[in-house]
């Protein structure tokens, strides 16, 4: 009956994944020897890290794509170490993330609620909840358990939230 999206950004899913990414690397360039000098891992490392610590600026305020950051991680340590199946596998994970992003949505039915994010997708009873609001794209759902859930969903135009929330309200009465 109602759908709505929730306002999300990279710093969500990318800057999780990347952090996680990059510091796998990091500790593999530590502990992967071969006939190049160890410097060389050390100052890669260093280089990783450095990105490592600055994912969220990266991809939050430069708005860099997760998969060039984590492209670049992985030539550095093909670079450092020769050895292309790590890197590669880095690549696949990236890809992996990138591509089974799911868009957050709320969907309000007759039946329910249903929260639908990547990696969680929660069904709830009317009878779940204390209240239920949209107010300034801001959308309150409080739980009987003392959950309070806040979203932030993309402006509707033309959109009565007045005629929403007094549906929720004799949703959650019955």
């Amino acid at each position: 009956m109602y759908l709505f999206r929730i306002k999300a950004d990279a710093a969500d899913i990318d800057v999780p994944t990347v952090r996680s990414l990059l510091s796998f690397a990091i500790l593999m360039l530590m502990l992967y020897r071969n006939e190049n000098i160890f410097s060389i891992n050390i100052a890669v490392a260093v280089i990783i890290l450095i990105a490592d610590l600055f994912a969220e600026t990266l991809l939050v305020k430069f708005k860099i794509n997760l998969l060039w950051i984590v492209g670049a991680a992985a030539i550095l340590f093909v670079i450092a170490t020769k050895a292309l199946p790590f890197a590669a596998l880095i690549m696949i994970i990236a890809l992996v993330v990138k591509y089974s992003y799911i868009e957050p949505t709320v969907e309000i039915t007759e039946k329910g609620v249903q929260v639908k994010k990547t990696y969680n997708n929660k069904k709830h009873s009317w009878n779940s909840f204390n209240n239920l609001v949209l107010k300034d794209n801001l959308l309150t759902l409080d739980f009987k358990n003392n959950k309070v859930l806040q979203l932030e969903v993309e402006e509707k135009e033309n959109f009565d939230e007045k005629r929403f929330n007094e549906f929720c309200g004799t949703r959650i009465h019955e």
